[in-house]
């Protein structure tokens, strides 16, 4: 699969493409059999990573595991030396030490109690019913890299253009489509001193109407014209974009956040 398939690929499952995109994915994979099974594997990834929720971990886990492994620790401590009888035995001389475990062998050992912990917890608290679609959980579970924070729908009259921005490794991508039968003008607009613009990306080769500036992007959007916008992040926290759509003498309006719920205030 090349780098273009995955990306459309990624862009349908996200909600994001544009009808033509997502004609081009079903048109390659009816003719490629490795490219259907690549969309329904991804397919399933998306679908059980919807439903992961997040748990905290119960407030006794560490200091079970601590004790798990000072337990195990006594468990396989070696002699230090051999009692009185066992000397007479043998003739005087000591019975021979048993061998120090070597470093790694603790290591592992805690890994494997502290494991075993957990998955003792989860199989005895949150052990659900073998069925088809079983619940995901995680305390730890990061969110997918590259998932979409927000998604945003501008409807004006007939034209509709879609939106979502996406946390990249020291970025923000936010990609924008117009699947509209008609040109439109969009504007983003957002704080400058959280978002710094580092570029704009098309998905199209060829000229375009855009004006990237200081805290806003203006562009003419043409029907399946399609493209992302580069921005630098200043913190963690929500910068939301002010979106705004002009098209037939109509205008709507929509904010695109940039942070999950949790870090919006």
């Amino acid at each position: 699969m090349n780098a273009e398939f995955e990306r459309v690929l990624q862009d349908v499952l996200d909600g994001v493409a544009t009808p033509e995109q997502k004609q081009r994915l079903d048109e390659e994979c009816a003719r490629d059999p490795q490219a259907r099974a690549r969309r329904e594997e991804m397919t399933e990834t998306f679908r059980v990573l919807a439903r992961v929720r997040m748990v905290e971990a119960p407030a006794d886990l560490e200091p079970r595991i601590m004790a798990a492994i000072a337990a195990q620790d006594r468990a396989v401590a070696p002699a230090h030396g051999a009692p009185d009888h066992a000397r007479r035995r043998s003739g005087g001389r000591a019975a021979p030490r048993a061998h120090s475990a070597p470093a790694w062998a603790f290591a592992f050992g805690a890994g494997v109690v502290a494991g075993g912990l957990l998955i003792a917890f989860v199989t005895q608290v949150a052990a659900p019913r073998w069925t088809r679609d079983l619940p995901v959980a995680g305390a730890m579970m990061p969110r997918p890299a590259g998932a979409p924070i927000d998604r945003q729908e501008i409807v004006c009259g007939a034209q509709r253009v879609t939106l979502a921005a996406r946390r990249r490794t020291g970025g923000l991508e936010v990609g924008f489509a117009a699947a509209s039968t008609r040109a439109v003008e969009l504007r983003l607009e957002f704080d400058a001193e959280r978002l710094r613009p580092a570029g704009l990306r098309w998905d199209r080769a060829g000229a375009h109407d855009a004006a990237l500036a200081t805290g806003s992007l203006s562009m003419r959007l043409t029907p399946g014209e399609r493209g992302t916008l580069l921005l630098i992040p200043g913190d963690e926290g929500d910068a939301p974009i002010h979106v705004t759509m002009h098209s037939e003498a109509a205008a709507a309006q929509g904010t695109l956040h940039t942070a999950t719920a949790g870090r919006r205030r």
